[in-house]
């Protein structure tokens, strides 16, 4: 069973305690008694079933970003801004696309446990995360995923960023990349 890193979840947990606390309420009425136990345990380190991630991550982000086209994507964008300190904005402010892409590729084993991720070149302003191994992926983390790159690519300070997902091979997934 593939595994997610918690730091997402506790900062999810941490986030909406300090937010407004009958978002968190609502949030563990809509959990299963197992599912609500990870959410309310799960540290930084720890690795947690990836369904159960998807699960918790799916049925908050409507609640943290109410009317949001799509929260999974702004919950994504979110867990970027939340995961870079001060010092990796600095210094992505002075990187290109594709150098955040590149490093974020490499950040995925840090939150999943299966699946090999590669940044590649398509343009000058275009860029794909392909992910390969991981047919079983859930699908909210598509949009988890799209929104956290797209969160990074921003501190590049690129503009009019699109993002477009193809899930047409569950074994080479992609997000592809574009901006001006």
């Amino acid at each position: 069973m593939a595994k997610y890193k918690g730091t997402n979840i506790h900062a999810l947990r941490q986030t909406l305690r300090k937010k407004d606390p009958s978002v968190e309420a609502a949030l563990l009425g809509q959990l299963s008694p197992e599912d609500a136990q990870v959410y309310k345990t799960a540290l930084p380190i720890s690795w947690v079933p990836v369904e159960t991630a998807a699960t918790i991550l799916s049925l908050a982000a409507p609640l943290v970003f109410p009317g949001a086209l799509n929260p999974l994507r702004s919950l994504g964008e979110e867990q970027a801004q939340y995961n870079l300190n001060f010092v990796y904005k600095s210094i992505l402010t002075v990187a290109t696309p594709h150098f955040a892409l590149s490093q974020s590729a490499r950040l995925w084993s840090i939150h999943f446990d299966t699946g090999k991720a590669s940044g590649q070149v398509v343009s000058q302003t275009e860029g794909r995360l392909l992910v390969e191994g991981f047919p079983d992926l859930p699908t909210p983390f598509l949009e988890i995923v799209a929104g956290y790159i797209a969160g990074v690519l921003e501190c590049t300070r690129t503009r009019m960023l699109r993002v477009s997902i193809d899930a047409s091979n569950l074994n080479a997934l992609r997000w592809s990349f574009t901006w001006e």
